[in-house]
């Protein structure tokens, strides 16, 4: 059985999204709570296979909550405690939806990424959580993301 409460389904299928000149992203309405409009995300720079940024995963509050206990239950002493505190906090930032319902990349994040203003990206649904993808490195991964995914899915079985 898993612990805890089952969050409220949320993040699902995958957009494709224009960019604006500011780096903002329409998150997709039906992704939008109305109870919480001024809901605050973290947005951290996420690794996938060799890649250290590949993506950004958006949080919202809780599952930022869960992942910084992870962390902190990490020794504060060892070397990958700190390392992976230190690293996910260096390539992180908050952000919070605008009125139209668009979250914009930091400068930095959105160059490193190759997100860019006047272009695309995908928005990929994760239940609690999605990322938000440079649309050729998005497309580049699918075949091994489902394959991995194939394998952990006969584990939920």
């Amino acid at each position: 059985m898993p612990e805890g409460p089952v969050r409220k389904n949320r993040y699902v299928s995958a957009f494709r999204h224009k960019v604006d000149e500011k780096r903002r992203i329409q998150v997709p309405s039906e992704w939008r709570s109305k109870e919480e409009k001024d809901m605050e995300f973290t947005l951290v720079l996420w690794p996938h296979k060799d890649r250290s940024d590949a993506c950004v995963m958006v949080m919202p509050p809780m599952v930022a909550d869960d992942f910084i206990s992870k962390m902190n239950a990490l020794p504060l002493g060892a070397g990958e405690g700190e390392a992976v505190r230190a690293e996910m906090a260096a390539n992180a930032h908050l952000a919070t939806l605008d009125s139209v319902g668009r979250i914009a990349l930091p400068d930095w994040m959105s160059e490193r990424l190759g997100i860019l203003s006047g272009g695309m990206a995908v928005l990929n649904g994760m239940w609690d959580r999605f990322q938000i993808w440079n649309p050729d490195l998005y497309d580049a991964t699918r075949d091994a993301v489902r394959a991995v995914a194939s394998t952990a899915f006969r584990k939920l079985q």
